[in-house]
């Protein structure tokens, strides 16, 4: 019985093992379909930059039309940057709720029985103190 118990465990270990190299290959397959998909994003928005700045180049000189774009782009960037240290202002990780320096008292801190929280006789304690 042992021994073929043993044979199971291996058997199954061997099968997992098999099924998760399987599910890791096609997650490397997925992330590097992931990356390639966002290193062809990024070119592009050069690109579309670079096509703003030749659409501009027809109405200003060269150089100008790359310094515009060039300040549109970092302005976007700055208030992205504004926009995120905003949000991550406010009470600190570390405090609890309402911003106070610790966390609130729960109530089984309280001496509050929580498997009976409804019921003031509570049956469970009855059959413990009985």
């Amino acid at each position: 019985m042992s021994e073929q118990t043993a044979r199971l465990v291996r058997d199954e270990l061997k099968l997992a093992r098999a099924e998760y190299t399987e599910k890791a290959k096609q997650g490397g397959t997925a992330a590097g379909l992931f990356g390639a998909g966002a290193i062809l994003a990024w070119f592009g928005v050069g690109t579309l930059l670079a096509t703003l700045i030749l659409v501009l180049a027809l109405f200003l000189p060269a150089w100008a039309a790359a310094l515009i774009v060039t300040a549109a782009v970092f302005i976007a960037a700055g208030i992205a940057a504004a926009a995120r240290q905003e949000e991550g202002r406010g009470p600190h990780p570390r405090a609890g709720a309402h911003g106070r320096d610790r966390a609130p008292r729960r109530p089984r801190d309280q001496g509050a029985d929580l498997t009976c929280p409804t019921q003031s006789p509570c049956p469970a304690r009855a059959r413990t103190t009985a």
